[in-house]
């Protein structure tokens, strides 16, 4: 529940980039999302 917490200094979206950056697959999604 780490989400949750972290809902709470950001919204949804940018809270999911702060766990990307922890899982480099992950990284990879946030890279589509940056070019959007």
């Amino acid at each position: 529940m780490p989400k949750f917490c972290s809902s709470d200094l950001f919204p949804p979206r940018p809270v999911e980039n702060s766990v990307t950056h922890g899982h480099p697959m992950k990284d990879r999604n946030t890279g589509e999302l940056k070019s959007s």
